[in-house]
């Protein structure tokens, strides 16, 4: 008689299960859902602790262990292994958003989840918030040139790209931002304005606001999109098609 195969598959810790549970309120929580990189950025921190939880104290890790020693031994096994205070910070908010959570909707035990809030989070350098990283204005300016020197080879993928990074850098957008974006967005001018507009329905915090492109952008864009309506994609060419849907949720800002 044949033996039964195996079972095989990931063994899940209950931490790692009330993570799923957290992450999944946490992106559909109606109007003030989080963005999908708020939600992917606070379960990778989550489930990265998970981890860390199982090593030290097994597969049965579970609520009893979100505690304030265990949360301080993780932070600092993260500075251990050469993490950035910022970074630190970062993951430790993550965690934090995910205890409280768990306290008020009576996951865990709400006594100890103030024991666990109660260590303050790592202070940043000098007493001021680290400013986001970004190209300065030499490294920009070769990423729009790549980006124009496309535009002689094939109008319609080049004018999207530089249309992509005209927005992206030009309007300060985030990625998810760029992402959501549909044609509808791109406001059309009011009489005697001389800059179109970019409005941004769901940015971080969920929250709307309208920004105005530089004619630099303005321009890519209008190009981008005459050349679709001249062009699109040619029939038959499924290699062009997928080239041109690479970042195909980006496309909708001229769609």
């Amino acid at each position: 008689m044949a033996s039964a195969p195996g079972v095989r598959g990931e063994l899940v810790s209950p931490a790692r299960e009330l993570v799923d549970v957290f992450t999944l309120a946490l992106g559909s929580a109606g109007g003030a859902a989080a963005s999908a990189q708020t939600v992917r950025t606070y379960r990778g921190a989550c489930e990265r602790f998970c981890a860390w939880l199982v090593v030290v104290v097994g597969p049965a890790a579970g609520p009893a262990q979100l505690t304030l020693g265990r949360i301080g031994q993780y932070e600092e096994r993260l500075r251990a292994g050469g993490l950035s205070e910022a970074t630190v910070r970062k993951e430790r908010s993550a965690i934090n958003s995910w205890v409280r959570f768990l306290a008020e909707h009576d996951l865990i035990d709400r006594q100890q989840a103030r024991l666990a809030l109660a260590r303050r989070l790592p202070a940043a350098a000098g007493g001021e918030r680290e400013r986001p990283k970004c190209l300065d204005e030499a490294a920009y300016r070769r990423l729009v040139t790549a980006a124009e020197a496309t535009v002689a080879r094939d109008p319609l993928q080049g004018w999207r790209d530089v249309a992509i990074v005209r927005i992206l850098g030009d309007a300060g957008l985030r990625c998810e931002e760029l992402l959501d974006l549909e044609r509808r967005d791109f406001l059309p001018t009011r009489k005697g304005a001389r800059l179109r507009a970019i409005r941004i329905r769901h940015g971080k915090g969920n929250r709307a606001r309208t920004v105005e492109l530089t004619p630099a952008a303005t321009r890519a864009v209008r190009e981008w999109d005459q050349r679709r309506y001249e062009l699109g994609p040619p029939p038959g060419e499924l290699a062009y098609a997928a080239r041109v849907e690479v970042g195909a949720a980006a496309a909708r800002v001229v769609c």
